[in-house]
């Protein structure tokens, strides 16, 4: 009879360890939920997307890359951007969809238009402003210095605009001035 006790002993105490660990295991805290962002709508592939406003007679509205920085780093690389030469304005429908949706914007002065400001316009203000729906959602200046690197030299969020909550049918409005 101990011969047959014996096989039934020792996989019960198998299970109750495998049950206890599993039990242990279970007890620990949840990792935080993955959060991730997908691009539904790149703004900066055709410029016929933005309506024109007002333009700078000397240099139109474009798309292109600006550099703000020789910084090799994300604040002041080189990236896709619409260039709005001040003073200029441009606006655009966001479109239809539900809910809502998030609008990146930041702003940044390229080296070579630094320069040129820093000899036109030294001690001015480039300014920057949002409007979604003729209302303003954020304004930054950026103050024409001297020295290369006190203007702006990276890529700067806008206030209360570089995670702008937009929704269906919104038309937002992006303006520049000197």
């Amino acid at each position: 009879m101990l011969e047959l006790r014996r096989p039934i002993v020792c996989p019960l105490r198998v299970l109750v360890a495998v049950c206890a660990l599993i039990v242990a295991c279970s007890e620990q805290p949840s990792a935080p939920p993955l959060i991730y962002a997908r691009t539904v709508r790149d703004l900066l592939l055709d410029v016929q997307e933005f309506e024109v406003v007002q333009a700078n007679p000397a240099a139109p509205h474009a798309l292109g890359a600006l550099t703000p920085s020789h910084s090799h780093l994300d604040h002041g690389a080189e990236l896709r951007a619409l260039v709005l030469p001040p003073p200029a304005e441009v606006r655009f429908d966001v479109g239809s969809f539900e809910g809502l949706r998030i609008l990146r914007l930041q702003a940044g002065i390229d080296l070579s238009a630094a320069r040129f400001l820093r000899r036109k316009a030294a001690g001015g203000r480039y300014t920057f402003e949002v409007l979604v729906n003729g209302e303003s959602v954020s304004r930054a200046a950026v103050r024409v210095g001297p020295e290369p690197e006190a203007l702006g030299s990276e890529w700067q969020p806008l206030p209360g605009a570089d995670r702008l909550r937009v929704r269906a049918g919104d038309v937002v409005s992006l303006r520049t001035g000197l």
